[in-house]
């Protein structure tokens, strides 16, 4: 039996690596005080180019805010460009809030094919802000 697993185990890994969802990065240009553009970005074979629809939420909220957009590939990632309008945040999103990090839990669909779901942490460092009032969005750093 030993043998065996030797031989399964590995291929057994790669199979769950494989279909274990990668990590996202995410970016936000902020041009005013009503809305923001959020970009979210992972590997490309996680996600077919077209119409996306689904959920995000953040810091183990159950508060999920619906989002939308169309995926495309670029430099073998999959671009998601959703707009967020503040007024339209969870409240409940602000418990939980931590100034180094955030987790988020996105899930969704595009091009007709299965849902998927991508977890994970984020430090708010590595997040890219641009705009004419990303200050006031540094601010709630």
């Amino acid at each position: 039996m030993p043998v065996l697993f030797s031989l399964i185990g590995p291929l057994l890994a790669a199979v769950l690596a494989a279909s274990a969802p990668g990590a996202l990065r995410f970016s936000v240009d902020v041009p005013g005080v009503t809305e923001a553009r959020v970009t979210i970005s992972g590997p490309e074979a996680e996600l077919a180019a077209g119409p996306f629809r689904g959920t995000v939420s953040v810091n183990g909220s159950a508060a999920e805010l619906p989002i939308s957009g169309t995926v495309t590939h670029s430099g073998g990632k999959f671009v998601l460009p959703v707009t967020v309008r503040f007024a339209d945040l969870p409240e409940a999103w602000t418990s939980g809030f931590r100034q180094d990090t955030f987790t988020y839990h996105v899930r969704g669909a595009s091009a007709g094919k299965p849902s998927r779901d991508w977890t994970g942490t984020q430090a708010f460092e590595d997040v890219e802000v641009s705009g004419g009032d990303s200050d006031r969005f540094l601010a709630l750093k």
